[in-house]
């Protein structure tokens, strides 16, 4: 005997040999690609949860002193004391490229302070970094973490990931990826009188 679904697809309907009306409903292109997007928004959501609930933890933490080195090789300890944004990141990464030439541009109209901006390079050769630094005219200070030490003091799971740090070390904002809000929030961050300029680029 044939299983009720398979049945179901194949039962005999006014029209003729075919599947039931109510199915040929069900399955129709435009229901189907909503019955797709539906599935995909799911599953990209719970992608991002983990880093959601990362996120959230870090929010509020005290971050332990790590070392990174600039560019001749020297040590230097992060966080400094004083408000800062720290940006982990990738030369290979796209999304990192895009977010922090919107960081560079929005220094560039003065609307968040450059050495405030602090841009971490995790586990890549120094001389790939800087050379990629300086094609694309960084005007923050950019840093190299080779053995990842950074990741014993904050949940770095991913590029680009952004943190707000304020005088005392403490997180007050942790987001990763690229976000539509990123220069508007450093704006408020140092209290900027007025909204960062839209780009329209």
């Amino acid at each position: 005997m044939m299983a009720r679904p398979v049945l179901d697809l194949v039962l005999l309907n006014n029209e003729g040999f075919g599947m039931r009306p109510e199915l040929k409903e069900k399955l129709q292109p435009k229901k189907l690609f909503g019955y797709a997007l539906w599935i995909l928004m799911i599953f990209l959501l719970a992608q991002r949860i983990p880093t959601w609930i990362s996120n959230y933890k870090v929010e509020g933490k005290v971050v332990a002193p790590f070392q990174v080195s600039d560019e001749t090789g020297a040590k230097v300890t992060l966080p400094l004391p004083q408000k800062q944004i720290v940006v982990f990141w990738a030369t290979w990464c796209k999304p990192c490229e895009l977010e922090l030439d919107r960081f560079n541009r929005a220094i560039a109209d003065k609307d968040i302070p450059a050495d405030s901006v602090i841009a971490v390079s995790l586990g890549e050769e120094p001389k790939l970094v800087y050379d990629e630094a300086r094609r694309r005219d960084y005007a923050f200070k950019v840093y190299v973490d080779q053995p990842a030490a950074s990741t014993a003091s904050l949940e770095v799971s991913g590029t680009p990931q952004v943190y707000h740090i304020d005088e005392s070390g403490k997180v007050v904002y942790a987001s990763m990826g690229l976000s539509p809000m990123s220069i508007m929030r450093a704006g408020w961050f140092f209290g900027a009188g007025i909204l960062p300029k839209l780009s329209v680029e």
